[in-house]
């Protein structure tokens, strides 16, 4: 015979439709939850319009009382299996890339895993975010957005040791990336791409490895490296405005060939051991600054229509410069430590100033010329 509670026992449990994957493992890396909320809230929502309530009728209060505390109980099981699920579920959720055309905007979310995209896009205009080694794109192995034009792209890859090649993109503003923590690289895919006006490049943490091939921009080419080691090599660009690249207090080595650059060519690497190279390029100013570190400058092929300025602060540096034009005035400061500098075909419109600063500095003229002034201060060997 069924007593009171059991005759008054739900039929069903209701069924409740969680978000996607994708969208789950979005917003909890993102924003501690998903939409914001703390796991414990979104199973307790959830759950909690559930037909219990509503269809119980209790015969006496020692009955409701009763009748509460088992539900309690049982609630309290759900919400903690819930948690457990979310929990367990954010790992297996990881390695999930979120692709999203808002209009004329691609916008693309990593996570914390090690994200692996590519991003394409072909003759017709379809963009393709495909994914590699594990990666999913919207849950799926790749997302296809058909005969999209594209305005801006923003690509924000989060947390972990993230790779995004970018291939034949054609863009009629800006591009931004943002590499997150990690040890990442950002690579030319089997084509250059082209943006009409800037391209912005962040690193983080870590090292960052970027790579960029016969890209075409109309504007601003800015790559800053952050806290770690900063490793590019930039080969052929055409840049419509100014090439700017920034390291930080790491090791950093940074290439530069073959680029036309409309405007200012600025390098900053800051602290370190740093190596750059700068081989046939063009452009109207070119400025180096490097900081505390042994550093090596080498500077070939290089033809600047206004001025060349290099300082290369504390620490035993080395430059080298062969084959440059410039076109107004150069100077060379390599600051206190046991410097060198070596100059051979060089030719100076204006002045030529070079400066050792404190320490035993060498200084070798291979063919150095100015059409004004050539001082040479601060060097104790020649």
């Amino acid at each position: 015979m069924e007593g009171p509670l059991l005759r008054h026992r739900p039929a069903r449990l209701e069924r409740v439709d969680l978000p996607p994957a994708s969208l789950c493992q979005k917003n909890w890396n993102n924003r501690g939850g998903i939409g914001g909320r703390s796991p414990i809230l979104l199973v307790y929502k959830a759950f909690r319009l559930c037909p219990f309530a509503s269809e119980r009728k209790h015969e006496s209060e020692g009955r409701d009382f009763v009748m509460k505390t088992r539900l309690s109980i049982f609630w309290g099981k759900i919400i903690f299996g819930g948690c457990c699920l979310l929990a367990s579920g954010t790992a297996a959720w990881g390695n999930q890339v979120e692709a999203l055309r808002e209009g004329a905007l691609l916008k693309v979310f990593g996570d914390n895993a090690a994200n692996d995209i590519a991003i394409t896009q072909n003759a017709n205009g379809d963009v393709t975010v495909s994914g590699r080694n594990g990666t999913l794109i919207n849950g799926l192995a790749s997302a296809r957005f058909p005969r999209m034009v594209l305005n801006a792209v923003e690509i924000d890859l989060a947390g972990g040791n993230d790779v995004v090649a970018i291939s034949n993109l054609r863009i009629a503003n800006d591009l931004n990336v943002k590499l997150g923590d990690g040890s990442n690289r950002l690579l030319t895919g089997a084509s250059p791409s082209a943006v009409g006006a800037n391209v912005f490049i962040e690193g983080g943490l870590h090292s960052d490895m970027i790579r960029l091939t016969n890209w075409i921009v109309g504007g601003d080419v800015a790559i800053d490296g952050k806290f770690g080691v900063l490793d590019a090599v930039l080969t052929g660009l055409n840049v419509g405005f100014n090439l700017t690249l920034v390291g930080d207090t790491a090791a950093d080595i940074i290439n530069v060939r073959s680029c036309t650059v409309a405007g200012t060519t600025s390098i900053e690497a800051k602290d370190g051991a740093n190596r750059i190279n700068v081989t046939d390029l063009l452009s109207v100013n070119l400025f180096v600054l490097t900081d505390f570190g042994n550093d090596l400058l080498t500077l070939t092929g290089v033809a600047a229509a206004q001025d060349i300025e290099v300082f290369t602060g504390k620490g035993d540096d080395r430059v080298t410069m062969s084959s440059v034009f410039v076109g107004k005035n150069l100077r060379a400061s390599l600051d206190e430590g046991v410097d060198s500098f070596q100059g051979s075909n060089t030719t100076v419109t204006y002045d030529a100033v070079f400066e050792g600063g404190a320490g035993i500095d060498t200084f070798k003229d291979l063919g150095i010329s100015a059409g004004v002034k050539k001082e040479i201060k601060e060097f104790e060997r020649f």
